[in-house]
């Protein structure tokens, strides 16, 4: 991937220079494509052409900036390439990236009279060496690529009749779908672990990459990169086993709190409840237990407390414990009128109003904490102990 094959060069006076950098590039065996509109350039990365890089005039169409800010927005939902701002404004570029106002993570400005092919080329070359991201983009891209079309023909071959009657089976009520989601989502896991090639390609990566585990880099960078594995978040419905909730306690406080029962049909409408266990900012002052003891926590090492470290809560990275002994129960409140089997095949959803201190309170989903890692909290919960097998994320914790 680190040698160019297609660039993609959006400019609205690119016609004054296309064919001499046409030719420029082409010579170094490079496709080069041009747009001079932001509707042109939309609709290319639109018809999902892979560019191995694109070059963006930071003042197109007009004297500012927000149609290249549009792109750079429609790039982030599309494809993961990078971009090269070339201007003759590089310094209003350079001075809204050191304000902050460029999320784009994969973005260099270079000067308009400084742009070649060669240039680029070594540019390109440096930047995926040193981008372990792009590297693994490279090798995941390629496999699943192929793993999905290989996928589909395997399905194929399993009669319409029958791959739609399990996957309905799967769906079950056909409000959820995430068991059919797993189930084609683990064919192709099958495939690229079955792959010894692709996996030895990885674990070379891996193995001849730094460790910023080992370095002892920035905590709170680790601590970002930790959210990403414990926790994920999604447009949510149902209510579920592991969510990170928020809820209204006395007199206006919120409180936070880890769901430990199934989110699952009760037969009487009484007993449809949900059970929480509360959490608390380990490091918060309001936690009123030694400092000795909150070490401990952080090292998994107490039995009344379980440790979640890096939650993303109120725009920034905090970490928690639950408090074990500290369960709350929230009861559901059904809008069934019948006594036995209100709503068996209802699921209890965020939408819906529960009973809490003789309120009616809604849950404010936060984050939902990630297999195996839920397995584990909820292991601890009942049994005081891990399971065998789950990922060590303790080296990223410390200091």
């Amino acid at each position: 991937m680190n040698k160019l094959q297609r660039v993609l060069l959006i400019d609205d006076e690119c016609s004054q220079f296309q064919e001499t950098i046409a030719e420029d590039f082409q010579q170094h065996g490079i496709d080069i494509r041009f747009c001079e509109t932001k509707d042109e350039a939309i609709n290319i990365l639109d018809s999902s052409l892979p560019f191995d890089l694109v070059i963006l005039d930071w003042f197109l169409e007009e004297d500012s900036n927000v149609l290249s800010r549009l792109i750079l927005k429609r790039l982030q939902e599309t494809i993961f390439v990078p971009v090269f701002i070339w201007s003759n404004h590089i310094v209003d570029y350079e001075e809204s990236a050191q304000k902050g106002e460029i999320t784009y993570p994969l973005i260099k400005g270079i000067a308009k009279n400084d742009m070649t092919a060669e240039i680029v080329q070594e540019n390109i070359s440096v930047w995926f060496q040193n981008s372990v991201t792009a590297q693994i983009s490279n090798l995941y891209r390629q496999q699943i690529h192929s793993g999905v079309e290989k996928l589909f023909f395997d399905l194929a071959k399993i009669p319409n009749q029958d791959i739609a009657a399990l996957l309905k089976f799967l769906v079950g009520d056909g409000i959820t779908i995430d068991w059919s989601h797993d189930f084609i989502l683990n064919l192709l896991h099958r495939q690229l672990i079955g792959d010894e090639t692709f996996c030895e390609r990885l674990r070379t990566l891996l193995r001849t990459t730094k460790s910023v585990i080992e370095e002892k880099g920035n905590l709170e960078e680790r601590k970002a990169v930790l959210n990403k594995v414990l926790y994920y978040r999604s447009d949510v419905q149902f209510v579920r086993c592991g969510d990170i909730v928020k809820f209204p306690a006395n007199e206006g406080e919120q409180k936070l709190g880890i769901v430990v029962t199934p989110a699952c049909d009760l037969e009487s409408r009484n007993t449809r409840f949900l059970e929480v266990v509360e959490l608390q900012k380990l490091w918060d002052e309001s936690f009123t237990i030694k400092s000795s003891t909150k070490k401990t926590i952080a090292q998994y090492k107490h039995p009344s407390f379980y440790f979640f470290p890096a939650v993303s809560v109120d725009e920034g990275i905090t970490d928690l414990t639950a408090i074990l002994k500290a369960k709350i129960v929230f009861e559901h409140q059904s809008s069934s009128t019948h006594l036995r089997y209100p709503e068996t095949q209802k699921r209890m959803e965020y939408a819906d109003s529960f009973r809490f201190n003789n309120n009616d309170v809604t849950l404010e989903f936060l984050c939902r904490l990630d297999n195996p890692y839920r397995s584990d909290f909820l292991q601890k919960l009942h049994a005081h102990n891990s399971r065998i097998g789950i990922p060590n994320i303790r080296n990223l914790l410390e200091e």
